[in-house]
C-alpha cells in the first residue's frame, strides 16, 4: 500500500479546504481500495469523482487568488475569477470517457492532491501574474497615449540655450 499524502484536511484551514480536503481523502482511499481488488477497468463513477475533485481544487485556487486580488485592490479580476469558478471554467464535461484503470485514477487524484496541498502558494502566484499582466496592459495603452502627448508638446516646446545666433541650441526635437 502506498503511503499516505501530506494531511489534506488541516485543522486550520477554511471550511471549504476542509470539505475538498476530505471528499478527497476519501476518493484517495476508495481508489486505492479499488487498485488492491486489482480490477482492470474503474468504475464511470470513479472517473466522474477524480473529474469533479481536479474542478473543485482549479475552481479553490481561483477562488483564493480573487481574495488576494480584492485585497489587492483589482476588483475587476477578482470579480472575473470568481465568475470563472461560478461558470465552472476549466471543468471537463460530464461526457463518456474511454475506460481507465484505478492506477490511472490514482496517479491522476495524487496530482490534484499534491496541487491542492499547494493552492495558497499557487493561488498566490496566479494573482501576483495577474498583476503583472494588468499592470503590462494598462502601462502599454498609458505609454501609447503619452508618447503622442510627447510628440505633440516636442513640436510646441522649442526654446533658445545659452547665447549665440537666433535659431542655435533649440531643444525638443
Amino acid at each position: 500500500m502506498k503511503p499516505a499524502l501530506a494531511s489534506f484536511t488541516s485543522s486550520s484551514a477554511s471550511g471549504a479546504a476542509q470539505m475538498i480536503g476530505l471528499f478527497l481523502a476519501r476518493l484517495w482511499a476508495a481508489l486505492l481500495r479499488l487498485e488492491a481488488s486489482q480490477a482492470a477497468i474503474a468504475p464511470a463513477e470513479a472517473a466522474s469523482m477524480v473529474r469533479a475533485g481536479e474542478a473543485m481544487v482549479h475552481a479553490f485556487i481561483r477562488g483564493l487568488a480573487a481574495t488576494e486580488l480584492q485585497a489587492a485592490g483589482f476588483p475587476g479580476a477578482a470579480k472575473a475569477l470568481r465568475g470563472a469558478c461560478a461558470d465552472g471554467a476549466g471543468a471537463t464535461s460530464p461526457t463518456r470517457m474511454d475506460p481507465v484503470s484505478p492506477a490511472e485514477l490514482t496517479r491522476r487524484l495524487e496530482a490534484s492532491l499534491l496541487m491542492f496541498e499547494r493552492a495558497e502558494v499557487l493561488a498566490h502566484q496566479l494573482a501576483c501574474m495577474m498583476v503583472c499582466a494588468l499592470g503590462l496592459t494598462f502601462s502599454q495603452s498609458r505609454g501609447a497615449r503619452l508618447h503622442t502627448e510627447i510628440k505633440r508638446g516636442s513640436a510646441v516646446q522649442t526654446c533658445r540655450v545659452g547665447p549665440g545666433p537666433p535659431g542655435w541650441g533649440l531643444v525638443g526635437q
